[in-house]
């Protein structure tokens, strides 16, 4: 059974994966996200397996933004 959106209460979410974009100080990263996405207005829910399967990744590409500012 197919649960339906909390967002938009329109479309229904899907286990899957999506690029999403995060900007952090004005430096942009694309990755693929795992979640459950709604099929109608693209907003995703996110478990806590979900965020930690991008944790690390995203936390060295704010580190190495952090570090080449202060090397500035």
């Amino acid at each position: 059974m197919a649960k339906y959106c909390p967002m938009c209460s329109k479309g229904r979410l899907e286990r899957g994966s999506k690029l999403v974009t995060s900007t952090y100080r004005g430096h942009s990263i694309t990755y693929e996200q795992s979640g459950e996405w709604c099929d109608i207005c693209g907003e995703g829910l996110l478990t806590g397996v979900d965020v930690l399967s991008t944790q690390a990744q995203l936390l060295a590409w704010r580190a190495q933004i952090d570090n080449a500012q202060e090397n500035d």
